[in-house]
């Protein structure tokens, strides 16, 4: 009896897992953004999980960021997604999100790519506008990382860098608790199934807080 509940218990926790993949992988793509496999494996939700529960405080003392580097991070976050009717990146802490990802389920390369990218973009801000990346207005902040996605100025392994950073930063924002119960749909006690539903470009993808 033992062993058929232990293997009931995995089987449920591996279609759980599987559905919170699904999930996240609709999310991030409807964002377009690259996402890798090591960004939704089971190393990486289960971290997730953990910084969610921990009320996104750091759960490690490890540091992956010089301060200088964390302040053009938490400026990013918020170019890419700003406060609006909900929170930004930055008030649900996705710019800490991201240095406990990279250091719990990521390679070097990753970790150091990410580094790269930030390095650049700041150098980038400093030659262009006389300015770190995180004393620009938003305005210009919004512009220069237009200019790295369209490689105006920046390579393709540069972009690249930046998409996977950038998913990162999603990533931690939908697996928070405002992320998916405010900038998603969400309904803690959904009524019956209904087939078709009127929307548009402005209809919000649906979110459940039971996969954080």
């Amino acid at each position: 009896m033992t062993i058929h509940s232990t293997k009931a218990t995995e089987i449920t926790n591996k279609s759980d897992e599987e559905s919170r993949r699904r999930f996240l992988q609709k999310v991030l793509g409807l964002a377009c953004v690259t996402t890798s496999g090591s960004m939704l494996s089971s190393c990486a939700l289960k971290s997730a999980d953990a910084f969610a529960k921990a009320e996104s405080e750091p759960v490690n003392s490890k540091i992956l960021f010089s301060e200088g580097q964390m302040t053009t991070l938490f400026a990013i976050g918020d170019s890419i997604l700003p406060r609006t009717d909900t929170p930004s990146a930055s008030e649900v802490n996705c710019h800490n999100f991201v240095q406990h990802q990279l250091l719990a389920c990521h390679s070097k390369d990753e970790q150091n790519a990410c580094i790269e990218v930030i390095d650049q973009i700041d150098k980038t801000s400093i030659a262009q506008l006389n300015q770190p990346f995180a004393l620009l207005s938003k305005e210009q902040q919004q512009t220069l990382l237009t200019q790295l996605e369209n490689q105006q100025g920046f390579n393709e392994h540069t972009r690249g860098q930046f998409s996977f950073l950038k998913a990162l930063i999603i990533f931690g924002y939908f697996t928070s608790e405002v992320g998916a119960t405010q900038a998603l749909n969400y309904q803690a006690v959904p009524g019956g199934f209904k087939g078709s539903i009127p929307c548009d470009e402005n209809t919000k993808s649906w979110g459940s807080i039971d996969y954080y």
